[in-house]
């Protein structure tokens, strides 16, 4: 009774969970007027009876922010079948190997599609140039190719516009927090963020820190270039210098001149002059010794001249009749 107990117990819960994961699954997004919710695809879903070629089909759907629907599994598509009133009816789809032939890929896809459900013998490209598929084939819940030239009604499937804060199928992913603005909104499909991205951030998700020696909104901001470091490397949010303030600055950006910052350039500034006064006084004194040094020299030469020009005077016998001259 014990085991019997517990089995139905584990059943209910089973079921409860499920039940609760629809609901929360349901409750994410809503559907615009008249179209209908896809649990499984996280979309929203609508038949349209008209007869159109299965291209006219696709642009009637891209028109209205969608796509012919893609089927994901055999829950889905047991509940599109529900659109087939009469057994002569088909439904476009967006399933085709227009692209390459016996390969059928559904439109946002590459690869040929995981989940299908062919009818007997389908697909068969009867007659050739059969491409487009449709469900609904004589009276048979299944599939069929079809030229794609053919008049059908068909299903559109559009993803719901996301908000408070959220984007991607069912609204299930949220956009970054890094998103500028107060609400961090982004495009409901993508995910990109709406005002661009906040302080320190970039890339198209706003989860990319600023590249280095960036900083602020969109990473527009340079650090400053009296950052200590040989990169004056910052932090990518507010700015602030890694390694501090080269000497002389301070503040938040390292931009402000400190108090002894002009005494410091003084003393460079006196530093300078200095070395300046004494290669005059030394450029001074050297053209001194200099002028001192040709003096000496110039007067030993005339003092060595004198006798020789004494001598060669005497000998012409010019001091002599000078000195005679000089006796009468």
């Amino acid at each position: 009774m014990a085991s019997s107990q517990i089995k139905l117990f584990t059943v209910a819960s089973v079921i409860m969970v499920w039940i609760a994961l629809e609901m929360d699954v349901t409750r994410a997004y809503s559907c615009d007027k008249d179209w209908l919710k896809s649990v499984e695809s996280k979309s929203c879903v609508k038949y349209f009876p008209e007869m159109k070629t299965w291209y006219e089909a696709r642009s009637f759907c891209q028109a209205n922010g969608g796509d012919l629907v893609k089927i994901v599994n055999y829950r889905m598509n047991d509940r599109l079948y529900r659109f087939l009133t009469n057994k002569y009816q088909q439904i476009y789809v967006g399933l085709h190997d227009a692209t390459t032939e016996g390969k059928f890929k559904w439109l946002d896809e590459t690869e040929e599609a995981f989940f299908t459900d062919w009818g007997k013998n389908s697909p068969d490209n009867y007659q050739s140039g059969e491409d487009c598929t449709v469900i609904g084939y004589y009276s048979r819940k299944s599939w069929n190719d079809v030229p794609c030239e053919h008049d059908n009604g068909f299903i559109c499937e559009k993803f719901p516009e996301c908000g408070n804060g959220t984007f991607g199928q069912s609204c299930s992913e949220a956009c970054s927090e890094h998103c500028a603005g107060a609400d961090n909104s982004c495009h409901p499909v993508n995910g990109t963020c709406d005002l661009g991205c906040g302080s320190g951030y970039q890339g198209d998700l706003c989860t990319q820190e600023c590249d280095k020696g960036t900083y602020g909104r969109d990473c527009n901001e340079t650090c400053s270039t009296h950052c200590a470091g040989t990169d004056n490397s910052c932090h990518h949010v507010n700015g602030t210098c890694d390694l501090g303030c080269d000497a002389g600055y301070e503040g938040h950006l390292c931009t402000k001149v400190t108090a002894d910052g002009h005494a410091e350039h003084s003393k460079t500034d006196n530093s300078e002059a200095n070395k300046a006064l004494m290669f005059a006084l030394v450029f001074v004194g050297v053209a001194v010794a200099i002028i001192f040094v040709v003096g000496v020299l110039m007067c030993r030469h005339r003092r060595f001249q004198l006798p020789f020009i004494y001598n060669t005077f005497r000998d012409e016998g010019i001091i002599k009749f000078s000195a005679q001259t000089s006796g009468d």
